[in-house]
């Protein structure tokens, strides 16, 4: 009897600790939602780990490419990132991530030698409306262009300046201030007619 009754306290003991073990483990539910957390708060290394953890639940494999894209294109990797929402498709977002990132690309790639990468940019920004900051990168590639116009007018290339306030014709006064370098450059050629 006493050796039955400590048999069944081990048991009990046993039990009690391998309910505890389990009831410690976190669910793939849980770590699913504490991956798209983590994701949401741009902590994408941890996420990825969590993600992969978890593979087989639900669509974390394509959370975790995803997740990646977004991880590479953040680092300025954006040919990787592009390639990454290609391969996922029609998944989530990953057709507006393509064009964000396009435009992102186009932007890196701009200067006072090649400004006609911000008109790019600022193109293809405007395609997205309302996504992300869309609109505020447009406007602020097209204000490079016309900062850089500006430039090139103070340095006396007020045909560059011309060429390049065109394009943005309808930003602030462009229209305006590519006439004004007109009658300027016109002037400097002592051709006051037309200048006038």
């Amino acid at each position: 009897m006493k050796k039955t009754v400590k048999l069944m306290a081990l048991v009990m003991v046993i039990a009690s600790i391998l309910l505890l073990l389990t009831g410690c483990q976190e669910s793939n539910e849980a770590k699913y939602s504490r991956a798209q957390k983590l994701l949401s708060e741009g902590k994408y290394d941890e996420a990825i780990k969590v993600f992969d953890e978890i593979s087989t639940y639900e669509d974390a494999s394509k959370l975790s490419m995803y997740t990646k894209a977004i991880a590479a294109a953040e680092g300025g990797d954006y040919k990787t990132a592009i390639k990454g929402f290609t391969a996922l498709g029609d998944y989530k977002d990953c057709t507006m991530q393509i064009t964000y990132y396009t435009a992102r690309q186009y932007e890196s790639e701009a200067s006072a030698d090649y400004w006609s990468s911000w008109i790019l940019a600022a193109e293809t920004y405007d395609s997205l409306v309302l996504f992300r900051d869309s609109q505020e990168r447009a406007k602020n590639c097209r204000k490079s262009v016309y900062d850089e116009a500006v430039r090139q007018a103070g340095i006396g290339q007020y045909q560059q300046s011309m060429e390049m306030l065109a394009t943005i014709s309808e930003y602030e006064d462009s229209n305006s201030l590519r006439r004004y370098y007109e009658a300027f450059a016109l002037e400097q050629q002592e051709k006051y007619t037309e200048a006038s």
